[in-house]
């Protein structure tokens, strides 16, 4: 008869080798993942890499549609994306040398109306785009190499204004370029240098880790994570001014998300275990 020592001795022992068994299959997806389409490297990845990416992927490095459509996660070296047309769940990933993924991800976020995903990678960081149902091996459709990036740390959207936004946590500040920013570019929206600045002590930020705009309300929310609060500004707000108001965000843990629901006029935000709850802006 086994004894109970023996039995927890086991018990322990098979959950380390399933530990190790998931480790392993993660690896082997980020490593065909690298060598996708170069010459001598893999043709594509295992059928389990999309569930084994999305169960390793950060909080901040998905993101979903309000209709739940459109979905895109990435771990690492390569970024999955799931897009239901109605009739067919299909799903995309985007990796290889050609991607700039080879150098890892910082943050992702969803382009739903241009149907792109946008991205804070590498070192020095850059943000890049690239087209949702064109995956693959493929160079990015925008970039932006800039010194001004080095202390960025996450990315949005403001389709009000047309701009990027990229949030720079540490210093407490927001920096906005051109949405079709891009350093290939030839057009005026093209240009890659920043329209706006949005910081100071007045503007009462922090540690901002995600921002999202309201088209209908014409607001900028700004999340953040020591405060434990939303601050609200007018989506044009620029330089060292303060906010309109500010929204309380209780039970919740680490806040690493926000996002704006227009349907529900709803703000969601979302903390580092994927916990979420709304508040009213």
């Amino acid at each position: 008869m086994i004894g109970i020592d023996m039995k927890k001795g086991i018990f322990i022992l098979l959950l380390l080798g399933q530990s190790a068994f998931a480790q392993t299959a993660l690896e082997t997806c980020l490593t065909q993942a690298e060598q996708y389409a170069s010459p001598g490297g893999t043709t594509g990845l295992n059928a389990n890499c999309y569930d084994e990416v999305f169960a390793a992927a950060e909080v901040k490095n998905k993101d979903i549609s309000e209709d739940g459509n459109l979905e895109i996660f990435g771990h690492q070296k390569v970024v999955f994306t799931r897009y239901f047309d109605g009739t067919t769940t299909n799903k995309y990933f985007h990796s290889g040398e050609h991607t700039r993924l080879s150098e890892g991800i910082h943050h992702l976020h969803l382009d739903v109306t241009n149907h792109k995903i946008i991205g804070l990678v590498g070192n020095p960081k850059a943000v890049y785009s690239w087209k949702i149902r064109m995956g693959g091996n493929l160079i990015p459709s925008e970039r932006i190499n800039s010194g001004d990036l080095a202390s960025a740390t996450a990315v949005s959207l403001d389709e009000v204004n047309s701009h990027l936004i990229v949030i720079h946590q540490n210093s407490g500040t927001l920096t906005f370029y051109s949405q079709s920013a891009c350093e290939d570019g030839k057009l005026p929206e093209h240009q890659i240098d920043i329209k706006r600045t949005l910081g100071g002590g007045a503007t009462q930020m922090v540690s901002p880790v995600d921002a999202a705009v309201s088209a209908s309300r014409n607001e900028l929310y700004v999340l953040d994570s020591n405060l434990n609060k939303i601050l609200v500004f007018a989506s044009n707000a620029s330089g060292d001014v303060a906010p309109l108001r500010s929204i309380n965000v209780t039970g919740l843990g680490t806040l690493v998300k926000i996002d704006y629901k227009a349907t529900a006029d709803k703000l969601r935000v979302t903390d580092s275990t994927g916990t979420s709850a709304e508040f009213s802006p």
